[in-house]
C-alpha cells in the first residue's frame, strides 16, 4: 500500500503511460508482468506533452481491480473549477484516493493545439480544495511535483507541502547532489526522486527536449554511441542515485520511459535497502515535518 510506504519513508513508484486507444488489454497485461511486491504504485500519467491518451483514472481503476495501486495524475489546467470538484468525488466512487497534482502540459504541442488552458485555481489552491472534501471522499493522499533546478519551484514546491500535499516529487534527476543541496530548502523526506535511464541515444535526444528536463554535460558524449552503450551508462546513474539517496528522501519512481522490467526489478531492491522501519504507534510521522519558514 502507499499509505504504507508513505509512512515507512521507503516509497518505489513506476510511471506508466495509459495506451493511446481503448484497447487497454496488452496495457494491463505489461502492467500486471511487471507489478512486483517491491512496487508501492503505478504513478499514471494523464496526457503527457497534451497528447491523447486513456484517462488515467479509468485504467487506475482496471488496474487496482487486478490488485495492484495506483498514483492517480490529476490536471488542474484541463478542468475548470466544477470539473476538478466533480472528478475527485468520481475518483473516490471508483477507490482511487491517490491522487497526484500537477497543472498539466501546455496544449500548444499537442494533439489538440486549440485547445483552451482553465486557469480557475492555483496548484496550492488545488491542494487545499481536495483537502476540504475529504469529510465527502475520505482520507487522500495528494502529492505534486517540483522541478529541482529553478530556484520559484523550490518556493512552489514548499508552498504545495504547506498547502497539504503528503509528498512531492521531482523532475527526473541525474546528479544526486542536485537533491541534496535542496536539504536547507525542502525536507526531503518528503521528497521523491524521479529516474530516467535511456535505451538509446535518440530517446535521450528527445527527452532532452522536454520544457523543465536538463540531462548533466557528460550525457553530450552519449550522441551517436550504441544503444547497448547508452543504456549501461544511464542505468549506471540512476544505480548511483539511489545508493547516495536512498536513506534521506522519501523514495523514487521511475520514469514512464524505462521499460527495461529487470532494471526497474534491480532499481526497486536497491531502493528498499537499509530504509527506516514502519513508526510505532504514538510516534509522529516524518511526512508531517514542516515545509519550511
Amino acid at each position: 500500500m502507499l499509505s504504507l510506504a508513505l509512512r515507512e519513508r521507503r516509497v518505489f513508484l513506476v510511471e506508466l503511460l495509459p495506451p493511446r486507444t481503448r484497447r487497454v488489454e496488452d496495457f494491463i497485461e505489461r502492467a500486471w508482468r511487471q507489478w512486483s511486491p517491491l512496487i508501492d504504485a503505478y504513478s499514471l500519467v494523464d496526457m503527457p506533452l497534451a497528447r491523447r491518451r486513456v484517462s488515467p483514472w479509468a485504467v487506475g481503476r482496471l488496474l487496482q481491480d487486478r490488485g495492484m495501486e495506483v498514483l492517480v495524475h490529476f490536471n488542474r489546467t484541463s478542468r475548470n473549477l466544477p470539473r476538478i470538484v466533480g472528478d475527485a468525488l468520481g475518483c473516490s466512487v471508483l477507490g482511487l484516493d491517490n491522487l497526484l497534482l500537477l497543472s498539466g502540459d501546455q496544449p500548444d504541442g499537442g494533439d489538440y493545439p486549440g485547445a483552451s488552458r482553465v486557469e480557475d485555481v492555483s496548484l496550492e489552491g488545488q491542494i487545499e480544495l481536495l483537502r476540504g472534501l475529504e469529510k465527502q471522499t475520505g482520507a487522500l493522499t495528494l502529492g505534486a511535483v517540483f522541478d529541482p533546478g529553478r530556484d520559484r519551484e523550490l518556493l512552489r514546491a514548499r508552498a504545495k507541502l504547506r498547502a497539504g500535499a503528503d509528498f512531492i516529487i521531482s523532475q527526473p534527476v541525474f546528479e544526486a547532489e542536485r537533491i541534496r543541496a535542496l536539504g536547507s530548502i525542502l525536507p526531503l523526506d518528503r521528497v521523491i526522486v524521479s529516474l530516467a535511464c535511456f535505451n538509446s541515444s535518440d530517446q535521450l535526444r528527445r527527452f532532452a527536449r522536454v520544457p523543465g528536463i536538463e540531462p548533466p554535460c557528460d550525457f553530450q558524449a552519449l550522441e551517436g554511441a550504441d544503444d547497448a552503450t547508452v543504456e549501461a551508462y544511464t542505468y549506471q546513474r540512476c544505480r548511483r542515485i539511489v545508493e547516495e539517496l536512498r536513506s534521506i528522501v522519501l523514495g523514487f519512481c521511475v520514469s514512464g520511459m524505462v521499460k527495461n522490467v529487470r532494471h526497474i526489478a534491480e532499481l526497486a531492491e536497491l531502493a528498499k535497502q537499509d530504509r527506516k522501519p514502519e513508526l510505532e504507534p504514538g510516534e509522529s510521522k516524518p511526512a508531517a515535518a514542516s515545509a519550511g519558514p
